[in-house]
């Protein structure tokens, strides 16, 4: 069963809701959530249209490299839904790329 969670989790990020992150050239596994701030009763609204406090708040939850694990991040941010995935990438990129650069050149 891990093996089928983990799987899922790799495509989040290439086919699913957790896209902004971007391919990278490290594998991720992640999960994106939503929490509402509001009840509209069921209807569909645009959260673009509505008052930044009153936007969904997202999550963001992702492990890496996902065959031996490093890192995991966990990001929450209120009433910007596109931006926590963006927040962890920045995240991962630089303990992935710039930390990983700055142990090579003292090593």
């Amino acid at each position: 069963n891990w093996h089928i969670i983990v799987s899922a989790m790799e495509n989040v990020i290439p086919h699913g809701t957790g896209h902004r992150f971007g391919k990278t050239p490290y594998t991720v596994a992640a999960k994106t959530g939503t929490a509402q701030v509001r009840n509209d009763n069921g209807h569909v609204v645009d959260s673009d249209a509505l008052p930044l406090n009153e936007r969904p708040n997202s999550a963001f939850i992702a492990f890496a490299p996902v065959k031996d694990p490093q890192l995991v991040v966990a990001v929450v941010v209120e009433h910007r839904p596109e931006a926590a995935p963006v927040i962890a990438r920045k995240v991962m990129d630089y303990y992935f790329l710039t930390e990983a650069k700055q142990h090579k050149e003292r090593t």
